[in-house]
């Protein structure tokens, strides 16, 4: 109604009633389809328009009220009317939802003219901003361009001024550097035109040098090469350093000090072996008895970079041991080889490498090995003067570690600092690992700043990393340095309290090359440091318990010290490896040392221990020391001596420890042992001549030629005879010249060698005797008067790792010392703990397996005769090495041999006499002794079990002195008598 004109409305708005029905409808709107439906279609926008009357809305809701006035149910009369009934019902809704939105819309629209009126009122100000916006980015990108210009200003100065402090710390870190860089320039400047004739005296070093000691390594290179290489040169010297030093080219201090924190000995020797080893390019051979160079090279080559395998020649995985450290570039040490070397070990002692296809290759045994550039081998005997044919010398470089006498006497020193003063001992251990480590680290560290220079790249004062890098580098450099003079400050009180035993040590070490040296005399004369390092410390300790039990004396003993001492005597029988260096453990720092150098850096209070004893106290307990450790070692190889020789080794000790006091003059001494004698003497006068023979007066006249500027009382030695010629004479024929009084009184003060050496001019038949006295008289009754051989006291010193050497002479059986002793210590052949073999052929395979069985069960073992068995002596050396190394502590090993024919004559291995104890207890070869060893066999306990005890020892002198004489006898074999007396001991 009021929108299609077609449709009648009344005045109220309103469709008639007549004309709502369908034909009216009909009639009046689908007269035209198509006109009607466009008018269904602005209908939308005419609502929009609001050109259609509310009352068309009222009017239609009575019908959409109705029931069947649904799309679903007209569709089912007619799809057209069912759109129709759609279009209605959508269209009301949309009507209802245009009601209440038109109002809105209204405000919008109004809202949409003044915005559009605000638009326009913007469009202008935006115009205007434009304007403002166009002539402020002109100014904007003005000032960002003055902005941009003081940013770079200000950066620049930045840089510059953080350039500026990098290069003064870069200043500040390498200032202190400028003069040791300053003085190596100028080293290095002056040893480049030195350095020909430096190298080539350092090549001849490594390359010949080695097997020398030191005094012919110094007269080689001092007497022979340097005067050699001042005119070698057509007439000119070769240039090079001034009393130039090879270990200087060789090796620098922070590499020496390395290698003594890996146990090499700290003296010029070992220092110069460290180098040869380390810069040869032959493999190095070392002759070391004292195992002192096999443990550096076992601590050096340790570790899982090198996996050093230890091996021996003979052994069974000897050929696969060595292919594959060859193979992987590992180190070998081959222990303990003698004077003959393998032939399968030719080509890898000749290094006959063979080079294919970029590889090397090396034939060893029926196999060629890959050769790895890496692999290191190092040979090593315990020989002490070993004999190598020169195919070996030439193709391995044989390195000398025999211990030096300064060498010894540190280690010494440290071991007596050890026992007698254990904090000391530590913390001068400490120190001196520290100071080695110190100069270790200050050496890398000063490398480590070299490097990184001079791999830096660009401008290195904007290298911040570099910077702080060496900044780093420099503090540790000093710090280091610092703790360095600290430690070196502390260790002045450690010495001077350490110093003071000096002298224990120095005469320790000449005990030990006295020692050392007596298998000149005899080849069964052999000792090892080790067992030199059990015997002095044995004479340490033997004070310290006198002074225990001195001071334990009136005081009642508890069960835990008893205890504590039975322990301390197991701890000193334990056995241990015959290849480690005893008295490496004493100068070289442990863990505890560490610590207590730790402890004594936090309290510097602590640092300096107060030393309360004086110097007479010092000197007194020195001396004791001296005496109980020459006692201990003059009866340990005093023991082990033949009687023609324990003279001469007691004077050797004597005047060697004299001289070393200087209390000796050398020029007698060596006079005395010369003898020499006048060719063309001038004629004595005849008085001499009724009573002096020719010969002892050209003694006489040489004494004066030899001695008169030395001693002046020897100046016109002849003619004071002559004029005291009855005194003389008087002096010449008594039975004991040595008892007597010089006769000249311009000779009174004679001291008593002078006095030997006229002795043996005139009389060297008593020199003997004379010695005898001296001997006596400087160094103790102990020394000329042996007490009988004490079979117990030789088992305390045993262990399960030191067997006993018996040797054997004409009427002396060891058996029945040994079974005697075993029975006490309830060990017999019956309860099958005690094997007692007499070697002869065949008899290997069961006196090894014998060995085997009794070290791990703790028995006893007795083989006699050994020197019958020459070939399998090193094998059974090894078998009783390896034995003895995990051995029950109960096991012992007795073995017997006889003397070779000559004393130069070898028939045991050396190695294996240097791990024994030496027994050679001949028979009384005089009364005196004979009568010593029959009244021995006696104890006090068996006199006194007697009714009536000096009765009993009354009888029992008169029958050991009537055996005694028997004995003597015998060397006359049957004259005298009706038949040979066939006893022999009491």
């Amino acid at each position: 109604a009021n929108v299609m004109e077609a449709v009648p409305v009344q005045k109220n708005g309103k469709v008639k009633e007549k004309d709502r029905s369908w034909e009216a409808a009909r009639k009046i709107l689908l007269g035209n389809i198509n006109a009607f439906v466009d008018d269904l279609k602005e209908f939308k926008s005419k609502i929009d328009e609001g050109a259609v009357p509310d009352t068309n809305f009222k009017e239609v809701r009575t019908y959409i009220a109705l029931e069947f006035f649904t799309e679903e149910a007209i569709a089912k009369k007619n799809s057209a009317a069912a759109g129709l009934c759609a279009w209605v019902i959508n269209i009301v809704k949309y009507y209802d939802i245009w009601r209440d939105v038109e109002p809105k819309r209204m405000k919008v629209a109004e809202a949409n003219a003044q915005l559009k009126k605000a638009t326009d009122d913007l469009n202008v100000v935006q115009k205007k901003v434009a304007e403002m916006e166009e002539q402020l980015a002109k100014l904007t990108d003005e000032f960002n361009k003055a902005e941009a210009d003081k940013a770079e200003a200000v950066d620049t100065a930045e840089r510059g001024k953080t350039k500026l402090d990098l290069a003064q710390r870069l200043i500040n870190a390498l200032g202190s550097e400028n003069e040791r860089w300053a003085a190596g320039i100028i080293k290095l400047e002056a040893a480049r035109v030195l350095l020909d004739g430096d190298v080539l005296l350092a090549s001849a070093f490594i390359s010949y040098i080695g097997p020398f000691t030191k005094d012919y390594r110094v007269q080689l290179v001092s007497d022979v090469w340097i005067p050699f290489m001042a005119t070698a040169a057509a007439g000119a010297p070769i240039p090079m350093t001034e009393n130039s030093n090879p270990i200087d080219t060789l090796a620098n201090e922070a590499q020496i000090a390395e290698w003594n924190t890996q146990g090499l000995p700290a003296d010029p020797v070992s220092a110069e072996n460290g180098a040869i080893v380390c810069r040869s390019d032959r493999w190095p051979l070392l002759v070391d008895p004292q195992l002192q160079g096999t443990a550096w090279i076992k601590k050096m080559e340790s570790g899982t970079e090198r996996h050093l395998q230890i091996l021996r020649l003979g052994s069974s995985n000897l050929l696969n041991g060595l292919e594959t450290a060859i193979e992987n570039g590992w180190s070998v040490l081959i222990e303990n080889i003698g004077e003959r070397i393998d032939a399968v070990l030719g080509p890898l002692i000749a290094r006959a490498t063979v080079k294919r296809g970029g590889s090397l290759y090396l034939p060893l045994g029926e196999n060629e090995v890959s050769f790895h550039k890496d692999f290191r081998l190092f040979l090593h005997t315990k020989l002490s003067n070993p004999h190598y044919p020169p195919e070996i010398q030439a193709e391995v470089t044989i390195v000398n570690f025999t211990v030096t006498p300064r060498g010894l006497e540190d280690q010494l020193l440290a071991l007596v600092v050890r026992k007698e003063r254990p904090d000391l001992a530590s913390k001068k251990a400490a120190l001196i690992q520290q100071a080695n480590q110190f100069m270790i680290q200050i050496r890398r560290l000063e490398d480590d700043i070299l490097m990184k220079l001079s791999t830096a790249e660009g401008d290195i004062t904007e290298n911040i990393s570099l910077i702080e890098g060496l900044e780093d580098a420099k503090r540790q450099t000093v710090e280091s340095n610092a703790k360095l003079e600290e430690g070196k400050l502390t260790a002045v009180s450690v010495n001077e309290t350490s110093e003071k035993y000096r002298s224990v040590a120095r005469q320790g070490a000449l005990l030990f090359f006295i020692m050392n040296s007596l298998h000149k005399m005899h080849t069964y004369y052999i000792y090892s440091l080790n067992a030199f390092v059990v015997i002095f410390q044995h004479g340490i300790e033997l004070v310290q318990q006198a002074e225990e039990k001195k001071k334990s004396s009136g005081r009642k003993i508890s069960m835990l010290s008893k205890l504590k001492k039975a322990a301390h005597k197991v701890i000193e029988t334990q056995r241990f490896d015959w290849n480690r260096d005893l008295l490496h453990a004493h100068s070289h720092a442990d863990e505890n040392d560490l610590m207590a150098m730790a402890k004594m850096a936090r309290s510097k209070a602590d640092a300096e221990e107060k030393d309360h004893m004086s110097p007479e106290q010092y000197t007194e307990r020195c001396g004791l020391l001296k005496s109980s450790i020459m006692d201990v070692l003059y009866n340990y190889v005093r023991r082990g001596l033949f009687e023609k020789d324990k003279l001469a080794v007691a004077s050797l000790l004597a005047f060697s420890i004299l001289e070393d006091k200087g209390q000796l003059n050398s020029l007698v001494l060596k006079t005395m042992l010369a003898d020499r004698s006048n060719s063309d003497p001038m004629p004595m006068g005849e008085e001499l001549a009724a009573w002096l023979p020719e010969d002892q007066w050209k003694r006489i006249k040489c004494l004066e030629d030899d001695l008169f500027e030395a001693v002046p009382a020897f100046q016109d030695f002849g003619e004071k005879i002559s004029n005291d010629a009855e005194d003389w004479m008087n002096f010449y024929n008594h039975e004991a010249p040595e008892t007597m009084e010089i006769p000249s009184s311009e000779m009174k003060g004679l001291s008593e060698l002078e006095k030997m050496v006229v002795l043996r001019a005139l009389r060297p038949d008593r020199l003997t005797f004379a010695l005898k006295k001296f001997i006596k008289e400087t160094m103790g009754e102990t020394f000329v008067t042996q007490p009988p051989y004490n079979m117990r006291a030789t088992y305390m010193e045993t262990s399960a790792s030191t067997p006993v050497f018996f040797v054997l002479f004409p009427g002396v059986d060891p058996t029945p010392w040994v079974e005697e002793l075993a029975l006490s210590f309830d060990v017999s052949a019956a309860r099958g703990n005690f094997v007692n073999i007499s070697m002869g052929q065949g008899q290997e395979k069961p006196a090894e397996d014998v060995l085997e069985r009794m070290s791990e069960q703790g028995g006893w073992v007795m083989l006699q005769n050994v020197h019958l068995m020459q070939s399998w002596l090193p094998t059974f050396e090894r078998k009783l090495e390896l034995c003895s190394e995990t051995a029950n502590p109960s096991f012992r090993c007795f073995i017997s041999a006889e003397p070779p024919a000559m004393s130069h004559m070898r028939n045991v291995p050396e190695a294996l006499l240097q791990s024994c104890i030496k027994v050679a207890n001949e028979a009384p070869a005089d009364l005196k002794s004979n009568m010593r060893r029959s009244w021995d066999t006696f104890s006090q306990a068996r006199i006194d079990e007697s009714a009536t005890p000096p009765v009993f020892a009354g009888c029992l002198f008169a029958l050991c002195f009537f055996h005694s004489v028997l004995l003597g006898r015998k060397k006359f074999g049957q004259q005298g008598w009706s038949r040979s007396y066939g006893f022999n001991t009491g």
